[in-house]
């Protein structure tokens, strides 16, 4: 399950500056399998990284949902799934249909050319998928690339809504919403969206040489499914 000699110094450096980096605050990370010694990963994380409250759950009988018990306002800020053990596909299945909002980010463990289960936990909405024996620095890796994500995540200051309507059709709304997430892009180095309201009309693939194959109305479709993530395969660049 674990490849306990295989924290290398990039490992070790990620565990040290995540340590510094946390101070005071801390986020959940809550372990889950069927099987009762895959767990014990746990133990090996709580002394890596010490700002994260580690916990385990062992599903035995009962309920296939790993979030079962948890009220909505206590959910764990990240999921470490382990596969090993039978079940799986119930787990994730129920996983998958619980409500975005009570969906906390997922990491995977698995088994190596495993496709069945690599595809369940995509639709789960798993943000990654390591294959047994797990390398350790690979986990610590995946583990800081979410947490870093949830330290970022809501911030006032990360992001400005810039709308731009017109009168009337043919005004050039477009045209200048499309110029203006250029110069952000290009000139400012911002981070931009655009996104065109007009969903039957809407032009600015054509001022970017853009063609999309999916947009507003194909995203709109999946809304009951869509997160942060998931919202990233609609959009080009």
């Amino acid at each position: 399950m674990l490849d306990e000699h295989s924290l290398s110094d990039k490992g070790k450096q990620f565990s040290n500056r995540q340590s510094l980096s946390r101070g005071a605050a801390k986020f959940t990370l809550m372990c889950t399998s069927r099987d009762d010694e895959s767990l014990s990963i746990a133990d090996n994380l709580n002394g890596l990284l010490p700002n994260l409250v580690i916990t385990k759950k062992h599903m035995s009988n009962g309920h296939c949902d790993p979030l079962y018990g948890f009220d909505r306002g206590n959910l764990p800020d990240l999921v470490l799934f382990i596969q090993n053990g039978g079940g799986w596909e119930e787990e994730l299945k129920e996983y998958a249909h619980r409500p975005v909002e009570e969906r906390p980010p997922m990491i995977v463990i698995g088994k190596k050319d495993h496709h069945e289960a690599m595809r369940a936990a995509m639709k789960a909405g798993a943000r990654d998928f390591l294959v047994e024996p797990v390398q350790l620095d690979d986990l610590i890796s995946s583990i800081g690339q979410v947490i870093h994500e949830l330290e970022n995540a809501g911030r006032e200051d990360d992001g400005n809504l810039i709308v731009i309507m017109n009168a009337k059709g043919g005004s050039g709304a477009s045209l200048l919403a499309s110029n203006i997430a250029h110069m952000l892009t290009v000139t400012m180095d911002k981070h931009t969206v655009l996104m065109d309201l007009d969903t039957q009309f809407g032009s600015p693939g054509q001022y970017l040489d853009l063609a999309p194959k999916q947009g507003l109305v194909e995203a709109m479709n999946m809304i009951d499914e869509m997160d942060e993530f998931a919202l990233e395969g609609y959009l080009l660049s």
